[in-house]
């Protein structure tokens, strides 16, 4: 694994985890926060932890430090107890909602839970959003003692056991 090649993501925008993740970025590591955009717009959002989030002023400061913010989910809802279509509708409003916040689209997109559907998988590739899928598996420690939970990746594969995604290379997820 070439470190200089790995991303590590956030998941859910806690603030617990924005010093690590600009001092990552300031040692010249890709560093991306999954960001549920209802937190963006003051709704409330499914099955985070009981810890606080980072408003709107924090999150333009982790932008300043060089880390990228990728949405997951609006409403941050669950493939397995979600309509395919509310699934949907739920992406494209997390979608413009990073959109009008960072100025500009957003070239992925994190499944909450790791978990999608054909539907929600065909509509973000037809607005050609690459879709992030946990691979599971490899438990390592970083510096800092931050531990990078699983291996994933973005592509425009069209399910989670498609081989190319061995191909985007190494993402940590802490």
């Amino acid at each position: 694994c070439d470190p200089s090649g790995a991303t590590i993501f956030f998941d859910d925008a806690y603030e617990s985890a924005a010093e690590p993740a600009l001092e990552l970025a300031g040692r010249g590591l890709r560093v991306i926060f999954a960001l549920p955009t209802g937190l963006l717009t003051g709704e409330k959002v499914e099955g985070l932890l009981n810890e606080p989030t980072l408003d709107t002023v924090g999150l333009r400061r982790l932008m300043c430090g060089g880390v990228g913010l990728l949405p997951h989910g609006h409403l941050h809802l669950n493939a397995d107890s979600t309509h395919p279509n509310v699934l949907v509708q739920d992406a494209y409003r997390s979608l413009n909602t990073i959109a009008r916040f960072t100025g500009r689209p957003p070239i992925g997109y994190v499944f909450p839970y790791g978990k999608s559907t054909r539907v929600l998988n065909a509509a973000l590739r037809h607005r050609g959003v690459m879709v992030g899928y946990g691979l599971g598996g490899a438990r390592v420690r970083a510096s800092g003692g931050l531990r990078i939970q699983n291996r994933f990746c973005l592509s425009n594969a069209t399910n989670s056991e498609d081989e190319r995604f061995a191909q985007s290379g190494w993402f940590g997820w802490v």
